[in-house]
């Protein structure tokens, strides 16, 4: 071999040697522990992210074992997202614009979602972001911030899509579309409490069969028209559509939704005011119902009747 070619071969060996020692040595997780802790840091403490594991790595996907969600609501720390496993491919170069670019597949209990986001913050605060993701079968108790207020868990699946572009700054550049399927969802007897002050005991209750229910929205310039929310095939059967105004501050952001609704026998006996409603009950024997004000104050009525002002 010449002298040349064994130049080449022991820089290309040091170079590969080298970069080994360099994934082999990094200490990756401590990176990674430091980016999950900006997390409470750059949303003031509202929200933090738990692990019981970090198998991190640069050239594959890092992925987290039992991944929460914390957020710090008006009766404490609740979990909003709790996956068995998580898998993040993080790009490392938009950092440097304070850009925290990653690809991620979450696997629940059951199903899993595979997707990407994209977030960037100016002075320790998060000003936008995008998500796009697709959800094959998670279940509810993977995600329990859909079923808070309603009880301790919801029970079954969901599939669809969601594709969000959003702004904190600027709420009229919002964008977006959700597109998602409810399958065999039931609750358990308990408490519901949709809303401060408002509490009904519930019977075990099914909201949809295996045709499932949807959720339909499209959201642009800061405004989401809500095609359809639907339930059928269970113990409420449930029709809306209507619009929704987002405000800066979400508490003040303003909605309005319209539609009906109907009951089995078992909750028309846990909701004593439907005798009250009967006479607005319409010929098909559903009854109409609207929903409208602010997040932070929710005004629902059955047809003429004030249920909640």
């Amino acid at each position: 071999m010449s002298k040349l070619g064994q130049w080449v071969l022991n820089i290309t060996a040091g170079v590969f040697f080298f970069f080994l020692f360099f994934l082999f040595m990094f200490p990756f997780d401590s990176i990674v522990q430091y980016f999950l802790s900006q997390v409470e840091t750059n949303t003031n403490g509202a929200y933090r992210i738990t692990v019981s594991e970090i198998k991190p790595s640069l050239l594959f996907k890092t992925v987290f074992k039992n991944f929460q969600l914390h957020h710090r609501g008006q009766n404490g720390d609740e979990i909003w997202i709790d996956m068995p496993e998580v898998r993040v491919g993080f790009h490392y170069l938009p950092l440097l614009a304070h850009r925290f670019q990653a690809s991620f597949v979450a696997k629940g209990k059951k199903g899993e979602m595979d997707g990407h986001f994209s977030l960037l913050f100016s002075d320790l605060s998060l000003t936008e972001g995008d998500f796009s993701t697709e959800i094959d079968g998670i279940q509810f108790s993977d995600l329990p911030f859909l079923y808070t207020g309603v009880g301790d868990s919801l029970v079954g699946s969901i599939d669809g899509k969601i594709d969000l572009s959003l702004d904190s700054d600027h709420v009229n550049r919002n964008s977006g579309l959700i597109e998602l399927k409810f399958k065999n969802v039931s609750m358990p007897a308990g408490r519901f409490s949709p809303y401060p002050g408002f509490d009904i005991d519930l019977p075990d209750t099914v909201l949809t069969d295996a045709k499932g229910g949807i959720f339909s929205a499209k959201m642009d310039a800061g405004k989401m028209e809500i095609k359809a929310v639907s339930l059928t095939g269970g113990d409420l059967i449930l029709n809306l559509a209507g619009k929704l105004q987002i405000n800066k501050k979400l508490p003040l952001s303003r909605f309005n939704l319209d539609g009906t609704f109907q009951l089995s026998k078992k909750l028309e006996d846990a909701f004593p005011f439907i005798i009250v409603v009967d006479k607005q009950k319409n010929e098909d024997g559903s009854y109409p119902i609207s929903f409208s004000g602010h997040f932070s104050k929710v005004q629902i009525q059955v047809g003429t009747f004030e249920v909640l002002k």
